[in-house]
């Protein structure tokens, strides 16, 4: 008998290689459906990555005694198909070279540690379902003057009256869903446990354009949402590390159209088991230079925010050629000056010009310009 708690350790799901994040995503359902500890190990994250994602991710070193190292080489050394020729034919050459094992000889390894202390996505999941099981509606989104109260906040923060795509991350039981698919000509939830995904259909059963589709965010973000004009992120961001929160965000933004929006709400009061807070959250989110605040709303109890997708350029110019235009430049000044207003509103930190270009006027436009 294992004298002590069983212990999970497999690939990180954010490895970069298919095989290794099937049998990460795999092993961390396990781990949140049993309460484990989990030791995700990074395998081929070392021959793509950035030195700038490993803070985000959060690994810490384990020493290794030379026991611990030669162990390894055995290991390695087994594996005859992947470090050695299989033959001199030309294609049966080593898959793994120098350069793809030196990472395995650093007299340290690499993981990181989820557990019931410190949660992930996986173990929100099993939570979810654990609770969905004991109670209807465990967060009293049918009942609670306060939800109702906070629903009704989130969507007059909505500045368009009317949207095409939506995409609700942690949509549990569908009532925002529901709410949101009377102004959106689509609407897909994501939940994470599949209680409250049956629950979420029955609500939605009349609204044949509004869906909640079971997705363990970040790994499940689905892929025909492309184009979308809001994603909504409410009460989730804390139940993610933070490197599947900038994931999550990550895939936010490759899914919205330009100068699409994304809403964030969150319980401002402490979260137990998970490395975030709702504050932390929102403020993940206003660091970030892809997106320009426009709304916010602070209570004691949450804090809403409403968020624009930024483009990739920060300057824009237009140039208008006048040649004795008194009489219509006023009109095509104010249109452009409209038009690079809805501009800026897009483009985080953004500025924008017009340049009237005035060949030897005989007439006001010059002063026609400068007055405008």
């Amino acid at each position: 008998a294992h004298p002590g708690p069983a212990v999970l350790a497999s690939h990180d799901p954010g490895d970069g290689h298919a095989d290794h994040e099937a049998v990460g995503r795999a092993v961390g359902a396990l781990a949140g459906e049993c309460d484990l500890p989990l030791y995700a190990f990074p395998i081929w994250f070392w021959h793509w990555a950035d030195p700038a994602d490993l803070p985000a991710r959060r690994y810490r070193r384990l020493p290794l005694t030379e026991d611990d190292r030669a162990a390894r080489r055995a290991a390695l050394d087994a594996h005859a198909s992947q470090v050695r020729p299989l033959s001199a034919a030309p294609g049966d050459e080593a898959i793994l070279g120098p350069a793809v094992l030196a990472h395995h000889e650093r007299p340290f390894e690499a993981h990181r540690v989820s557990g019931p202390d410190d949660a992930d996505a996986h173990r929100a999941a099993a939570v979810f379902d654990r609770l969905y099981r004991a109670h209807e509606d465990p967060w009293r989104y049918l009942s609670s003057p306060y939800e109702a109260r906070k629903r009704a906040l989130t969507l007059a923060a909505l500045p368009r009256p009317r949207y095409g795509t939506v995409v609700e991350a942690g949509a549990s039981i569908g009532v925002l869903t529901a709410a949101v698919a009377s102004r959106a000509d689509r609407v897909v939830g994501l939940e994470a446990s599949d209680i409250a995904v049956e629950r979420a259909a029955a609500r939605l059963a009349d609204a044949p354009h509004a869906e909640v589709r079971r997705a363990v965010l970040p790994a499940d973000w689905p892929a025909d949402v492309a184009g979308a004009d809001l994603v909504i992120a409410s009460e989730i961001g804390y139940f993610l590390q933070p490197e599947e929160l900038d994931a999550l965000i990550d895939d936010a933004d490759a899914a919205l159209a330009p100068g699409g929006e994304l809403l964030l709400c969150h319980w401002r009061h402490p979260i137990e088991g998970w490395p975030l807070d709702g504050d932390a959250v929102h403020a993940r989110v206003a660091a970030d230079p892809r997106w320009r605040l426009r709304t916010e709303l602070v209570e004691d109890d949450f804090r809403l925010s409403l968020h624009v997708r930024a483009a990739a350029a920060t300057h824009a110019v237009v140039v208008v050629p006048a040649k004795d235009e008194q009489e219509r430049l006023p009109a095509a000044l104010a249109a452009l000056t409209a038009a690079l207003d809805r501009w800026e509103e897009h483009h985080a930190q953004g500025t924008a010009a017009v340049v009237v270009a005035a060949d030897r006027c005989d007439d006001a436009t010059v002063a026609a310009a400068l007055e405008a």
